[in-house]
């Protein structure tokens, strides 16, 4: 998950390391010694490389027991099957925008299988409390201590696996200029000026 307010206190938690030994161990805790069977979903052809990286996902999985199976979809059959209650992990790309949009569309329960949004079906209480309180704050400091607030809880808890981060790259002539690419992918062009 990108960071959506400032430095925030995600970068003191700890984050998840590739450990297929640490897995396993958690597979056994779990009460599953044995792995068990799922689905993976991803699309072909929406990403970079989204087939390649589903297969090395399913490898992954595969190597400590989760017996992954992938389903490849293009983009139209992908995104009807976002709903669909037999799902068990599906890859998407999410961008960043502001902080209240990014957080109430993916962690909100308001949100769940809207589209895609809250898939995953996260909820947490303080999650939802402190989501409107944000909205209705009007200190900017204040309101982005809630932010914080509600990024460490979603990252402690894990709906989400984030696995890489990819680059937009956007090419423009020497001649333009003005364009600015905006964090959730889009382009503003209304100060776009070209000269001769």
């Amino acid at each position: 998950m990108t960071p959506a307010v400032g430095r925030s206190s995600w970068r003191r938690s700890r984050c998840y390391e590739y450990s297929p030994q640490k897995a396993k161990e958690l597979l056994v805790q779990a009460g599953h010694p044995n792995g068990f069977e799922m689905e993976i979903w991803t699309s072909n052809g929406r990403y970079t490389k989204d087939r390649e990286i589903g297969e090395a996902t399913q490898a992954m999985l595969n190597s400590v027991g989760i017996r992954a199976r992938l389903r490849t979809m293009e983009w139209a059959a992908y995104t009807k099957g976002w709903t669909a209650p037999d799902r068990m992990m599906w890859m998407i790309g999410r961008s960043t925008g502001f902080a209240d949009f990014i957080f109430t569309r993916h962690f909100a329960r308001a949100s769940w299988d809207s589209g895609a949004n809250n898939n995953t079906r996260f909820f947490d209480p303080r999650v939802e409390d402190l989501l409107v309180r944000a909205r209705q704050e009007m200190d900017v400091k204040r309101r982005a201590a809630y932010y914080r607030e509600i990024q460490e809880l979603v990252w402690q808890a894990v709906p989400i696996i984030p696995l890489y981060t990819a680059k937009v790259v956007v090419l423009t002539r020497a001649n333009i200029t003005g364009l600015v690419v905006q964090s959730d992918e889009e382009l503003s062009m209304a100060s776009v000026k070209r000269r001769p």
